[in-house]
């Protein structure tokens, strides 16, 4: 499962590519063309590779298109049915705290089977940049 980026508009501005290229390594060829066929320029794969460092950049991408600053739109990209299902903003962060609540279970899963806590009750969560 991943998080997929697309360009806003298909007919990007100077301004749109700027911004758009400061979070993105596409070449500004690369750019218009993805924008023009309403292809994904860049993914945030969840819970593989560098998740650990991505969840931090992916709030913080979403911030930046909740603000304004940066003009893309976001999808779910499922990796067992193909399914590339577009979410608003708010379904984004939505999805992001449900990753939070799964790495906590798991979190807490991992510590009461290695003996750490004996009880849920003893769980206690990492910090919000943490899970």
């Amino acid at each position: 499962m991943s998080i997929r980026f697309r360009a806003a508009s298909s007919n990007l501005s100077p301004a749109a590519i700027a911004a758009i290229r400061k979070v993105c390594d596409l070449s500004i060829g690369d750019l218009r063309t993805r924008a023009a066929r309403a292809e994904w320029l860049f993914e945030i794969e969840v819970f593989a590779g560098e998740w650990p460092r991505s969840k931090p950049r992916l709030v913080l991408l979403l911030k930046d298109i909740q603000n304004g600053i940066l003009p893309l739109t976001v999808s779910e990209y499922s990796d067992t049915d193909g399914e590339d299902d577009p979410l608003s903003i708010e379904e984004a962060f939505a999805r992001v705290q449900f990753f939070r609540h799964i790495a906590l279970e798991q979190d807490m899963l991992s510590q009461l089977q290695a003996g750490y806590i004996s009880t849920r009750e003893e769980y206690e969560p990492p910090g919000e940049d943490e899970a």
